[in-house]
């Protein structure tokens, strides 16, 4: 017996790409900031010089972040011992992330995490309808 199709010919199975952003909102509840790597120089009026600022970021809003535990792994850095830990960090397709950029939770309640510079290892892209963009982050310890 040959399955028939269930709704109407040349419809989509999301009418629009709104319909999934408002459940998928809601998950995102970490307050997160996304900037390019590197600094910039600006005048100090407390140390009468110039000082190396962060870049601006390019977002600030909410995020998901999810540790992925089977990706920690320790390596040797300057005959020191440290521990690389990877995270998902899920922000709205919007965000035009690039490899490199840092992601800085900004007041997640996680002592781990928050005021850390996690790096964008990887930007997960897709041609199908997408509400979310995936992030795969690392963090040195």
């Amino acid at each position: 017996m040959q399955r028939q199709h269930t709704g109407r010919p040349g419809t989509r199975v999301l009418p629009n790409e709104t319909a999934g952003r408002a459940v998928l909102g809601r998950t995102m509840t970490a307050p997160v900031i996304l900037r390019a790597p590197g600094t910039v120089q600006a005048w100090s009026d407390a140390e009468q010089q110039m000082v190396a600022t962060p870049n601006a970021p390019y977002f600030d809003g909410l995020a998901r972040i999810q540790a992925m535990t089977n990706d920690a792994r320790e390596t040797n850095a300057a005959e020191d011992t440290i521990t690389v830990s990877g995270y998902l960090v899920t922000v709205p397709a919007t965000v035009a992330a690039s490899v490199d950029d840092e992601v800085v939770p900004t007041n997640t309640g996680d002592t781990t995490l928050d005021g850390r510079v996690l790096r964008v290892r990887d930007v997960v892209r897709g041609t199908a309808v997408r509400f979310e963009r995936d992030l795969i982050c690392t963090l040195g310890t």
